[in-house]
């Protein structure tokens, strides 16, 4: 028997894989399930209640199962609500573009590379271009 053969006869799953409900559990109790963060904001305006009403970060940590560092920054307006708005991610170039326009000549049959020196070449690349259009 080789010596990889050895491990994989030694090794056995965990016992709740067998079992969906216990493995549902575990995964919560680990905080798996959503990547170990709370997505909707309850927990954020819980923290931001508890803040007001004068408790302790240690309390409030505890009672809401967060580190304090969470509870910290909320405090500190580091952490904003996951309610609040997104910044703006896309590049101040793509404003500029008339991407009906662009879409439009595409249609036409007209290649991408010639639609970037005539309309975005003054703005950006055409890597850039190229990147956010097939995004």
């Amino acid at each position: 028997m080789s010596n990889s053969e050895e491990k994989s006869a030694n090794w056995r799953w965990p016992r709740y894989v067998a079992d969906p409900d216990r493995y549902r559990r575990e995964q919560s109790r680990r905080g798996r399930r959503h990547g170990g963060t709370q997505h909707d904001g309850g927990r954020y305006e819980e923290i931001r209640r508890r803040l007001a009403e004068g408790r302790g970060l240690r309390e409030i940590a505890r009672a809401l199962n967060c580190s304090r560092d969470t509870v910290r920054e909320v405090r500190d307006g580091a952490r904003q609500s996951p309610d609040a708005p997104k910044p703006l991610s896309d590049p101040l170039w793509m404003l500029q573009l008339d991407w009906p326009a662009i879409v439009h000549d595409l249609g036409l049959g007209h290649p991408l590379k010639f639609i970037w020196r005539r309309k975005a070449q003054h703005l950006t690349t055409y890597s850039n271009l190229w990147k956010q259009f097939y995004r």
